[in-house]
């Protein structure tokens, strides 16, 4: 599965935006085709730094988003006791991009439902579901890509077009 949004990508310059996006989209279309993509591990020190054990550098979230974008995945532990903090950065890198983004992903009502979910018994039927619909918007945002990419010499109304097959059978 593709996990890169081309749609969610943006560049401090407005000109490299198009090539960034191309770029990223296409590497992870790249990974996912050759079962490249893989787990990158990070640890989290007291002083709030972030290590990136394969590079041995010390990285900020805007790197982690980038390697999230290019289709990997990431783990992070605290180096003090191993406690696996991954969703609580990945929270953070999320809420980086909804407070820079003039149209958030979630809204105020995204979160309060959200949020009320995660305090009822149908917590677990509600992760599920979720899953199961970003994965869907995945393998659509994927085909959209692989049908830009072999249309880009072509008209660009002739990809909404095959969008528009597919939803509806003709």
């Amino acid at each position: 599965m593709l996990h890169c949004s081309i749609l969610a990508v943006h560049s401090h310059n407005g000109q490299d935006t198009d090539d960034k996006i191309l770029h990223l989209a296409a590497f992870a279309v790249e990974k996912q085709a050759t079962g490249t993509s893989k787990l990158r591990e990070f640890r989290k020190y007291p002083n709030r730094r972030i290590y990136d054990l394969q590079t041995s550098k010390y990285v900020n979230s805007e790197y982690l988003a980038d390697l999230i974008l290019a289709g990997n995945s990431i783990k992070v532990k605290k180096a003090d006791s191993e406690e696996d903090i991954t969703q609580l950065i990945l929270l953070q890198i999320l809420a980086d991009k909804e407070k820079d983004d003039s149209a958030p992903l979630l809204t105020n009502l995204a979160l309060e439902q959200l949020i009320r979910f995660a305090s009822n018994p149908y917590t677990r039927a509600a992760s599920v579901f979720i899953e199961q619909t970003l994965e869907f918007l995945a393998q659509q945002n994927e085909m959209f890509f692989r049908s830009f990419i072999a249309n880009r010499s072509g008209s660009p109304f002739s990809t909404f077009q095959d969008a528009m097959k597919f939803w509806t059978k003709k």
